[in-house]
């Protein structure tokens, strides 16, 4: 939870001084990806509610969701109708398999599958930034492919008592990884925007000093006079 608090706090920070719109989206999902943790710890305290139970699967399937349209945003392309039918089913899902009392592996399965796939899919979405260069951009990347890698093992291994406190130990590593990853690797963006911008400005000055000293040479070097005169009247 702290590690995801982190994380939301870290975007939120970025979008208040550069107010893009996918950075609003990405503090919005690990924003209720942090509530999914509050249910969570609940249900380890003892307290035994199917709805506490629904509304902790359901807001770490948004917070997947939500990070996924992030993705989008940010790489600036058109989301897959296919994964709107993805998350409405996983909801779906998590209803009917609370009804029915399935085991906690068939009841989990579906959302972590999702987010397994959204985190993987994110990390390559880093990775084959083409524009982007940095230590910022491999290290978010593959930290997010490790981490939906380790999604995918959730239902089956949250139960193994002696393996469960080290999930989460790599998960908050993890988290912590794609902080500072993408904190490096958004800085770098700017700075090279901003470099991008002054060599622009730079090119624009000497164009200008060049035609104003061509326009200067011509005038003193012309065999024609002006003569101003100044009228004044009575």
């Amino acid at each position: 939870m702290f590690g995801t608090s982190v994380l939301a706090l870290v975007h939120l920070h970025l979008y208040l001084n550069y107010r893009t719109r996918f950075l609003a989206v990405w503090a919005l999902s690990w924003s209720v990806k942090g509530v999914s943790f509050i249910f969570a710890i609940a249900l380890a305290l003892g307290v035994q509610s199917s709805l506490v139970l629904m509304a902790q699967q359901g807001t770490a399937l948004i917070s997947g969701f939500l990070l996924l349209w992030g993705t989008y945003l940010f790489t600036d392309r058109k989301m897959w109708k296919g994964w709107v039918l993805f998350a409405a089913g996983g909801l779906a899902w998590i209803i009917v398999a609370i009804i029915s009392r399935q085991s906690f592996t068939l009841l989990t399965l579906p959302t972590f599958a999702l987010l397994g796939a959204v985190y993987i899919w994110t990390g390559i979405q880093f990775l084959s930034l083409r524009y982007a260069e940095g230590i910022g951009k491999w290290i978010t990347g593959w930290s997010f492919i490790i981490w939906g890698l380790h999604k995918f093992n959730y239902p089956f291994l949250r139960q193994v008592h002696w393996f469960a406190p080290w999930g989460f130990l790599l998960a908050t590593v993890l988290e912590f990884s794609v902080a500072i990853g993408i904190l490096m690797f958004y800085f770098q963006r700017v700075r090279s925007e901003v470099e991008i911008r002054d060599e622009h400005i730079s090119l624009i000055t000497e164009e200008v000093q060049d035609k104003e000293t061509k326009y200067k040479v011509l005038f003193e070097n012309s065999n024609d006079s002006v003569l101003l005169v100044e009228m004044k009247r009575n």
